[in-house]
């Protein structure tokens, strides 16, 4: 650990975090930052000079518990600690990653956490600290390591923050406009790269389709993605252990594309010499796409030099008036297979693991919540894989119900894990 004082700031390189992804009640970190603190507040930096993280110990912030986190792509999230028990229950984490665009009923009282007087507060206080280090490069001849990295914090503000999650988008061609819900176990630190845009369904409730139809990228376009990517974060790469792809249907890109992405995104990135113990490819995958996927597709992913293999289906019901409520083109009969089949890969590789989602809201038909609680029931072996997500629509006018629904097919899953499906993007 390199430390170094420079007026009333100090400047820390080389503390390193947590490695694991492990949940604690406290507020860990992980990876590599550049810290940087400053007014009882501890700032965490990428090497590119790019806010990450911020702690806050001053008397205005109401835990010293919660912590503010900026993505890549410039959203900032509050991950809240509060009944971590109960949090825990919903989500497999103590943290609830709340923002500004998802509402949970499930969690929050207020639907707009980000705006809250202490946030805005932090974030002032960010702004402070950004002019306070332009001052100091002005006032102080600062060389070396240090002096490099203060003229990179000097440089991004919240304006040009804005402008370099606009360049991110640009390399992608798009973005994706939710994150698998297996991200959460790294925290959704993840790499995207987009293999495939739109999604062939027709359904009514998404809302994160937004273009028609769907397309496959061809491999000049994702090389172009990966290589800009890993130009684009140089040495920052090396915080990084995980890789989505996207759009909402990646699974339907077909063995070929997804094993050429994994591969060359793999040696790329140089994923084998990340800060983080193992490594992790996430992607979604359709009902359709999941019940034509073949032996040889699941053999091609348990062959990528990836720890850990995650696809989730979105099988939304298994109430065939539901389905046709919900717009999706799968029947009740096909969501049975799917699932059943999900069980069976599971259990039959080491690498591949499949997850998937069904939703919860006040207009469903009837007969939907039995048709879920039966079907996740009738798993009767116990297995370490398998997780079934539950996302409430935004029709949720009753927050209670919605809760006992939710903890009614917790209860019914004696051999398979339920977690809540909280909504993330980049």
């Amino acid at each position: 650990m390199e430390k170094h004082i420079i007026e009333d700031i100090e400047v820390i390189f080389d503390h390193g975090g947590l490695r694991d992804w492990s949940k604690y009640t406290f507020p860990a970190f992980y990876g590599l930052p550049v810290i940087i603190r400053w007014r009882q507040h501890e700032f965490h930096f990428n090497h590119l000079g790019q806010i990450r993280r911020l702690y806050c110990h001053a008397r205005y912030w109401p835990t010293p518990q919660e912590i503010l986190k900026r993505t890549i792509t410039n959203d900032w999230i509050l991950m809240s600690f509060s009944e971590y028990q109960t949090t825990y229950s919903l989500i497999k984490s103590y943290y609830a990653p709340l923002t500004n665009y998802h509402y949970s009923p499930l969690f929050s009282s207020y639907e707009k956490p980000l705006k809250q007087p202490h946030i805005i507060q932090a974030l002032n206080t960010f702004d402070e600290l950004i002019e306070r280090v332009r001052e100091i490069l002005v006032i102080e001849k600062i060389s070396g390591r240090v002096g490099e990295f203060l003229e990179k914090v000097a440089v991004n503000d919240r304006l040009a923050l804005t402008k370099e999650a606009k360049h991110i988008h640009k390399i992608l061609g798009g973005r994706l406009y939710v994150l698998p819900p297996d991200t959460i176990d790294v925290e959704y630190e993840v790499l995207p790269l987009m293999i495939s845009d739109g999604c062939s369904g027709e359904c009514t409730f998404c809302k994160f389709k937004k273009n028609s139809g769907f397309k496959v990228r061809d491999k000049e376009n994702i090389t172009s993605q990966i290589t800009a990517l890993a130009n684009y974060f140089g040495q920052e790469i090396n915080n990084y252990n995980s890789i989505v792809l996207g759009q909402n249907d990646a699974l339907s890109a077909g063995a070929e594309i997804i094993e050429y992405t994994a591969l060359h995104a793999y040696q790329k990135f140089h994923i084998e010499n990340s800060y983080h113990h193992r490594s992790n490819l996430f992607l979604f995958g359709s009902v359709q796409a999941f019940l034509k996927a073949t032996e040889l597709l699941f053999s091609v992913l348990e062959s990528l030099p990836f720890t850990n293999i995650y696809i989730n289906i979105g099988l939304e019901s298994a109430h065939q008036a539901t389905l046709e409520f919900l717009g999706k083109s799968q029947t009740a009969t096909e969501v049975i297979a799917a699932f059943e089949k999900m069980q069976e890969i599971n259990k039959g590789y080491n690498k591949v693991n499949i997850s998937c989602n069904f939703v919860l809201g006040d207009e469903l038909p009837l007969g939907h919540i039995e048709a879920i609680e039966k079907l996740i029931n009738s798993v009767k072996t116990r297995t370490r894989k398998g997780t079934v997500f539950i996302s409430p629509l935004e029709n949720h006018s009753s927050p209670g119900r919605t809760r006992e629904n939710f903890f009614r097919l917790q209860r019914a899953a004696t051999a398979i894990p339920v977690y809540l499906y909280l909504v993330q993007r980049l």
